[in-house]
């Protein structure tokens, strides 16, 4: 008589099926992969039973046989899980199952009448044209392939919305948010979102622009505004290149000889939502500055970029007022700061007024 693989508890007195299940895994099974995976299977259904002590026991000579026995019959559960065929298969939730006559009839007759109902840019508008076609789905979007995963599509409009407003967070980060728009139609009528345009437009001129809303001031939407109006942009570096000639000094041998030298600086601006903004004059090339120019950075800390605020005086003027530092760098700005230098070296205690018109958006 074979040993038996499975030492029952103490306790229990053993059944009819019991002993039919140990017999039915000793007969079948051809290897040790075969009858690893019937005892993991054995211990699932003990478990379900509420037999945890007879579950564990099964679980462990599994294990015993196979130590990844699990990880295989989970590759084998997503391997006999095929993508929808375009012949009727629909996928809802973790199934994928035929679908009957009728709903074939029904998602036929939809996709005929989205192929009829062309878009004409002369009578209607596309985002019109697609909050159409989305009424019908009564869905954000479907996956296209089979999942065992929840699907974003299950989220209801309200969250995905919340969600779009994280992806655009406190940086005014637009243009995230038109890259999102790309993915798909459901998308890009969510990204059209007038609460969301109309929020960006509040943080970038104020509350006075909600007066009579976007067509007051001749804009269609909120995001016509945000995008035609002279404004701010946060996404980058304002930089000015200066160029001017001078005349250098005299040479001690030859006084008729009176040499011209080209000066080149920059004047870098970089304004943040919150009202900052830093400013830095300096001869350094752009690639080694751009990186420097944040909240954070040592410069900042240590006085060599003049720091301040902004605020919008008219629709397309900017006044800046720079305290601490004259704004102006001698060195270079990308240099480590020397122990013999003070770090304070340019906050000189007086405040500098500029104003700046915005003629473009």
């Amino acid at each position: 008589n074979r040993k038996k693989e499975i030492e029952k508890s103490p306790h229990h007195v053993p059944k009819k099926e019991d002993l039919s299940i140990g017999e039915e895994v000793d007969h079948i099974q051809e290897n040790d992969e075969d009858k690893a995976k019937a005892l993991f299977q054995l211990g699932v259904e003990n478990e379900e039973k509420g037999r945890l002590y007879e579950a564990i026991q099964y679980y462990r000579r599994a294990v015993q046989l196979v130590p990844d026995i699990e990880l295989r019959l989970f590759q084998q559960s997503l391997s006999q899980t095929t993508p929808p065929t375009p012949e009727g298969e629909e996928v809802k939730g973790n199934e994928i199952s035929k679908d009957d006559s009728g709903a074939k009839e029904l998602e036929e007759d939809d996709d005929t009448a989205d192929q009829d109902e062309e878009f004409d840019p002369e009578t209607t508008d596309l985002l019109t044209h697609l909050q159409s076609i989305m009424s019908r789905q009564q869905a954000l979007c479907h996956p296209h392939y089979a999942t065992t995963s929840t699907h974003i599509s299950a989220l209801p409009m309200e969250i995905f919305l919340y969600i779009l407003r994280w992806v655009v967070s406190a940086d005014l980060d637009l243009r995230s948010l038109e890259m999102c728009a790309t993915v798909c139609r459901g998308f890009y009528v969510c990204c059209r979102d007038s609460e969301i345009w109309r929020i960006a437009c509040t943080r970038v001129w104020g509350m006075r622009c909600l007066g009579g809303g976007p067509t007051s001031s001749g804009f269609s939407s909120w995001r016509e505004m945000f995008i035609t109006r002279p404004r701010l942009h946060y996404s980058g570096v304002y930089i000015s290149k200066a160029t001017y000639v001078r005349l250098g000094e005299n040479q001690f041998q030859d006084q008729f000889y009176r040499p011209w030298r080209i000066v080149i600086y920059f004047r870098y601006l970089r304004f943040f939502v919150d009202g900052r903004v830093l400013m830095l004059t300096t001869p350094d090339e752009p690639a080694g500055v751009v990186g420097l120019l944040r909240p954070d950075c040592w410069c900042c800390k240590s006085g060599r970029i003049a720091h301040g605020y902004y605020r919008l005086v008219e629709d397309n003027t900017v006044s800046i007022v720079l305290g601490g530092n004259n704004g102006t760098n001698t060195s270079s700005a990308s240099a480590q700061p020397s122990k013999s230098r003070s770090n304070n070296n340019y906050n000189s205690g007086h405040t500098f007024h500029m104003e700046l018109e915005i003629t473009s958006p």
